[in-house]
Parts: structure tokens; sequence; C-alpha cells
């Protein structure tokens, strides 16, 4: 992304409290050049994770993007699991 269209993004999130759908349709409406509305996600979650405080000014909470195995998290073995899988029409790749 260029250092324009960061700028922009920040202001709009700072200033107005934009959320990214809303970001991209305004631009597109006044003819300025911007990223795809899951850039702008991707870009909010990656200041969070340098520290910065970009998420804060956002009306959304950031979703979590990693499914936990719940088999796992409660020490659940659950015997012949891919058989079972299988047999509900679930397509395994090894």
């Amino acid at each position: 992304m260029s250092e324009q269209v960061i700028n922009r993004i920040e202001k709009y999130i700072r200033t107005e409290q934009l959320s990214p759908e809303q970001i991209v349709g305004l631009c597109k409406e006044k003819g300025y050049m911007m990223v795809s509305k899951s850039t702008i996600y991707n870009y909010i979650r990656e200041d969070k994770k340098k520290g910065g405080d970009l998420y804060k000014h956002c009306r959304f909470q950031l979703k979590h993007r990693k499914i936990p195995d719940i088999s796992r998290s409660i020490g659940l073995i659950i015997p012949n699991k891919y058989v079972l899988l299988q047999a509900f029409g679930y397509k395994l790749f090894y």
C-alpha cells in the first residue's frame, strides 16, 4: 500500500471512526485510489500486533481468526475420528 492510502485509512478511522466498508465506499465515491476492505482489516490487525492503537478507534471488534480444535482443548480423544468425519460427508486431505 502506498503511504497516501495508509494515511487516508488512518485518518478516516481515527477522526471519523468509519468502518473499512465505509472507507472503501467513500473513496470510490470520491474517485480516490483505495484497497479492498479485507486489506484494511489486515492492516488494522498488523498495527495491533505491532502495538498500535488503530483498532481502538474502530466501531467493530476484531474477531479471532484461529478456530480452536475443541477435542484437543478439553482433552477428548475420539476413536476413529476420521472415519466418523468421512461418514458424515467431510472430505479429508492428507
